[in-house]
């Protein structure tokens, strides 16, 4: 072999060496990049799930300030490090972040609608187009009677000041939405932990509340009906809370018994094994004893219902681990913990109070509603605009025996209110959104019939789900998509369920080889 040759082998290995170096150090760069902002994402995230409730739910403007602030932080986190990633990995090794194009697309509708919304609803058009529009000529005839002159330019929400504030109001949701969806698995785990401590916060305001009773300092001058609120504005806020943290706190029950770092064959080990649980299913006690003393008719309602599936899927989710005798000692228990607390919690006060309102508070709801969606009908398809229900409803709303209150602030039914307030646009996200958690609840079911078993993130991913169901229920019959706390609450857990199994985003390379992998 001739020295130039030898001389050309080399040259060409040593050019591989530093190739591959290359590569190693980009894809390390690239990791600790995800990791510093795995960790801001965990902190922002934490502190908008400590600080929402305190403040009547976030429902007031210095909490809504805050939560814009804390918000945008987020999303300029996870915007710049998704950014990153994207250009650091080769075009044809890059995942599509949502799963197909058509999902894609679904998302960006979702995640981009304070955008969009914003520019349809905000941007001037001439007056005689705006009054040309359904429902606008009635407020054009009301000026023209009063001899108002009328603007050269009206943008469509009826509310322009409303529809502002309801879509800042939505950019810590989309951020909340938006980190579930892409930080890792483990950071999903310990910010469930957290939201749990969140829910305990709340039970223990609750306590105090229901101990030293109506007039005292715990209820911070709400003026409430005698049931406890914690530091929500009225019982079924704090009831939505509750009911979203049943399943919760189930999968974290189960995600205890099940971890694998404790050696369960050293007798302390075990017994903090144990105390661990014992503590969990003492929260879980709390939470629904809790729930229970609300009083909140639709709170219990979808707050059962959830705790039954919640229990369904645990059996379910431990297969083989648990016998037919330990599932049907599982069952037996569970009907014990719950009379437990139903018995603790003075059910048979509650059952007589709750039958006497059900029948008048469904009538007025229902009512409501009623003249909502009519209100919805006189706007089609471009609705009132964001945030404009409460000046608008007055012109619809129906004789009721409200006591010393003259008007009607939101409909008690979110999607008669976004049909209203948004039409068309508000009854596509409400179909984008359903079609997105149906056909990722169908892959879910394919994948535990192909496993034959429910997989440990994936059982997270069914908690949250019906975390979710919860919420989506009790808004029904309530306003509880416009209590920033529950929305953020709300938010996580809908991002966590539609997550894509087996991926964490904010680590390409990680998801590369995991791609298919459960």
């Amino acid at each position: 072999m001739s020295p130039q040759l030898v001389l050309l082998c080399i040259t060409t290995i040593q050019r591989k060496k530093q190739a591959v170096a290359k590569i190693i150090s980009t894809q390390q760069k690239s990791i600790d990049a995800g990791l510093l902002t795995e960790r801001l994402a965990f902190f922002l995230t934490c502190i908008i799930f400590l600080f929402a409730p305190l403040i009547r739910g976030g429902n007031r403007q210095i909490s809504l300030v805050v939560l814009l602030g804390l918000g945008l932080l987020l999303l300029a986190v996870l915007v710049t490090e998704r950014t990153y990633q994207t250009l650091s990995v080769p075009s044809t090794k890059r995942l599509w972040l949502f799963g197909s194009t058509w999902q894609s697309i679904a998302y960006a509708l979702l995640i981009l609608s304070p955008i969009w919304l914003g520019i349809f609803y905000l941007f001037p058009l001439p007056i005689d187009t705006w009054s040309s529009l359904a429902g606008r000529g009635f407020y054009t005839m009301a000026m023209q009677d009063l001899n108002i002159a009328s603007p050269s330019k009206l943008p469509i929400s009826l509310t322009p000041a409303a529809t502002w504030a309801s879509l800042l109001a939505g950019i810590p949701v989309v951020a909340i939405f938006c980190a579930a969806l892409l930080i890792s698995t483990e950071t999903i785990k310990k910010l469930l932990v957290v939201l749990l401590v969140v829910t305990v916060i709340q039970v223990l305001i609750a306590i105090l509340q229901f101990a030293f009773g109506i007039d005292s300092v715990f209820y911070f001058d709400a003026k409430v009906g005698g049931s406890v609120i914690g530091s929500f504005a009225n019982r079924n806020h704090l009831a939505s809370l509750l009911a979203m943290s049943l399943p919760i706190c189930i999968y974290i029950f189960y995600d205890q018994s099940l971890k694998k770092q404790l050696n369960t064959s050293a007798p302390e080990n075990r017994q903090k094994k144990r105390i661990i649980l014992a503590f969990v299913m003492f929260l879980g006690f709390a939470i629904l004893s809790m729930l229970l003393a609300t009083l909140s008719r639709g709170g219990l309602m979808s707050g059962f219902i959830s705790l039954g599936i919640s229990l369904f899927i645990y059996i379910l989710a431990l297969g083989s681990k648990a016998s037919r005798k330990q599932r049907i000692a599982y069952s037996t228990f569970a009907i014990v913990f719950i009379t437990a607390a139903m018995l603790s919690s003075g059910f048979e006060k509650i059952q007589p109070r709750l039958g006497e309102r059900l029948l008048s508070d469904a009538e007025v709801r229902n009512t409501i509603s009623s003249a909502t969606l009519v209100a919805a009908a006189q706007f089609w398809p471009w609705g009132t605009g964001l945030g404009s229900f409460e000046a608008v409803f007055p012109r619809f709303q129906p004789a009721l025996n409200l006591g010393d209150r003259g008007y009607i602030e939101y409909a008690h039914n979110d999607y008669a209110q976004i049909l209203m307030e948004l039409g068309l646009f508000g009854a596509l996200l409400m179909l984008v959104f359903a079609v997105l958690l149906i056909v990722q609840l169908f892959q879910i079911i394919t994948i535990i019939r192909f496993k034959r078993r429910i997989p440990k993130n994936l059982a997270m991913q069914c908690f949250c789900g019906v975390g979710l169901l919860a919420f989506l229920m009790h808004c029904w019959v309530e306003f509880n998509m416009h209590i920033p706390a529950l929305a953020i609450t709300a938010g996580f857990l809908a991002g966590v369920f539609l997550r894509r199994p087996g991926t964490d985003f904010l680590y390409p390379n990680k998801v590369a080889s995991t791609k298919h992998h459960i």
